[in-house]
């Protein structure tokens, strides 16, 4: 109670306290047994508080004899005098006593307005989760959930305000083309969206209103009251993003003489020579660029092969021929011929490091480093096939650029390889020819950075969706000039 003394004198203070009290009673809002009233003091502004349980719960409702006109308050009075019944008609009006942390709707200082949780609403949820009755007092969690100015869905606990991750966006018909332009805009990263994927599937959208309703529900018979999807609980977003490799280093030629080892390295190999002039010789394109090789010593001390293109030295991921092979970070050829200049020519020619079929990076395919956000390709066991990359994602016009450079990760995220770095294009693309059916019930991962989700399950789950939607989200992304979907909501690390 210490927090509830203030310089208002003891008179006012128990005439205001008293009088509001008694009418809080009368009207059975307020339990005398485990509620009582206090008066806090913020400056030269008063504020109505209350007390259980031995905690202060601050209600956002101005006290004392005068208003201040401080906008982060509601005021003590609608309009004129201050008296006892307008201050109870406050903390009544404005639902002090049927929230959990008694703090009152609308509170300028808090975002969260609930004048769409209407009757419907709370049935609508009803529909989608019969269980809820047996959860929550039905009429508590509707004077406890609000939505905030970002279409963040929140639920209020007695010492928190839990951001759910769904979002309630609804326009008055859905069925209208005007309403389904509805897109999952990119300013909506609080919550998860894109349940469905209207024409021309460019985008996802916040879909019908028993799509939101679904995701809702399932969020709230969570135990943490927040949707198992969520990619941006339990810093899911942020454990995607370290995995990234949007900057990668290259050399140029000033810097040639210090980050290229020479013959007295223990671990240098002099078959280097021959191996460069295999390169030259394998690489067939017209015209054909400008090739240098070295050996370059990474942070550990291990050696691998650096290819210089037209002035340019970029790492390959090679391990160079060295009797221990750090497989772990580096691609090995295979021990017995780990010096053959021939072999090692070929095995950077199949990695795509250089060739008619070269990647932008000129780093192995393979690359260990890289796997878990740009695999090889299915005729190396994991990836994308050339089919899909040639028939269901290429962009008209972008072939030269995207060819042998469209890559998708562990996690189904589609990448593109850049000389610069492997961009990430915020889109997800996972499609199984042999069970096209099935394929679209895929569950969007929850450790992701991509936008994901064009179907939705009956129990409210997101998943890949159809191929279409798949295809043209891609394309959009691609059709960008960062590769980045206009729409992606992934812009900061952070909790929900």
């Amino acid at each position: 109670m210490d927090d509830c003394v203030n310089d208002i004198s003891a008179g006012t203070r128990n005439w205001l306290v008293g009088g509001v009290t008694d009418r809080m009673v009368s009207r059975e809002l307020m339990d005398p047994t485990t509620e009582t009233l206090c008066i806090l003091q913020h400056g030269d502004v008063y504020e109505w508080a209350v007390v259980r349980d031995g905690y202060i719960y601050p209600t956002c409702v101005e006290s004392g004899t005068t208003t201040s006109g401080d906008p982060n308050y509601i005021p003590n009075t609608e309009s004129g005098a201050t008296n006892l019944n307008r201050q109870a008609n406050q903390l009544q009006n404005y639902g002090v006593f049927s929230r959990n942390n008694y703090m009152a709707k609308n509170c300028p200082a808090v975002d969260c307005d609930d004048s769409s949780i209407t009757n419907w609403f709370m049935e609508s949820l009803e529909d989608e989760q019969p269980t809820l009755p047996l959860i929550f007092d039905m009429e508590n969690l509707q004077n406890n959930l609000c939505v905030q100015s970002s279409k963040t869905v929140r639920y209020i606990t007695e010492d928190a305000i839990i951001n759910t991750c769904t979002g309630w966006t609804f326009e008055d018909d859905f069925s209208t083309e005007t309403s389904r332009a509805a897109i999952c805009s990119k300013d909506y990263n609080m919550w998860e969206c894109g349940f469905k994927s209207f024409s021309p599937n460019e985008n996802t959208s916040p879909a019908f209103a028993v799509n939101q309703f679904r995701a809702i529900a399932r969020a709230l018979v969570q135990t943490d009251f927040t949707l198992p999807e969520c990619t941006f609980n339990e810093n899911r977003y942020c454990e995607a993003e370290v995995k990234e490799q949007r900057v990668q280093r290259t050399y140029t030629l000033a810097e040639k003489s210090t980050v290229c080892v020479d013959s007295s390295h223990e671990q240098y190999d002099n078959s280097i020579d021959s191996v460069l002039a295999r390169i030259v010789a394998k690489d067939t394109t017209d015209p054909r660029p400008d090739y240098d090789l070295c050996y370059f010593e990474d942070s550990d001390g291990d050696l691998e092969y650096l290819l210089w293109v037209d002035g340019v030295g970029y790492p390959t991921c090679m391990s160079a021929p060295t009797e221990t092979c750090p497989t772990h970070k580096q691609v090995c050829v295979e021990p017995e011929r780990r010096n053959w200049p021939n072999t090692v020519a070929n095995r950077l020619l199949e990695g795509r490091i250089y060739g008619a079929d070269t990647r932008a990076n000129h780093m192995h395919h393979s690359c260990p480093r890289i796997l878990d956000i740009c695999l090889p390709g299915q005729q190396y066991g994991e990836g994308l096939s050339n089919d899909e990359v040639t028939s269901q994602l290429m962009v008209a016009g972008l072939e030269a650029e995207l060819t042998n450079n469209l890559c998708v990760g562990r996690d189904d995220g589609i990448r593109v390889v850049t000389a610069e770095g492997i961009i990430p294009t915020c889109t997800g693309f996972s499609w199984d020819e042999t069970t096209p059916l099935g394929a679209q019930y895929k569950p969007c991962p929850t450790e992701r950075n991509f936008i994901c989700g064009s179907l939705q399950l009956a129990d409210g789950t997101k998943t890949f969706g159809n191929l279409i939607a798949q295809q043209n989200l891609v394309k959009h992304a691609l059709s960008q000039p960062d590769y980045l979907h206009p729409e992606c909501p992934y812009v900061d690390c952070r909790e929900c």
